[in-house]
């Protein structure tokens, strides 16, 4: 069973996120495939500079979050102090 506040109406957001409608697309809701454009060059270019974009991320440094050693610990039980 569906939920009415929860069904159709998908929508399609251009990642860009700062002082601007960013909804690029939304669905009529009725059954279908819909198709949309979404500007990646447009994308691409905030995530370079953003601070929430890729410019400040340091994937080499996650290297710890998939080590098997340490697993254990860091999916461990939460310790209340």
């Amino acid at each position: 069973m569906g939920h009415p506040d929860c069904n159709g109406h998908s929508t399609l957001f251009d990642g860009v996120p700062w002082g601007r409608d960013i909804c690029v697309f939304e669905a009529s809701g009725e059954p279908g495939v819909y198709i949309a454009d979404l500007d990646l060059d447009s994308l691409r270019k905030h995530r370079s500079g953003d601070i929430m974009g890729d410019k400040f991320r340091h994937p080499e440094r996650y290297d710890i979050l998939a080590d098997e050693n340490v697993r254990g610990i860091i999916a461990g039980e939460f310790v209340h102090w």
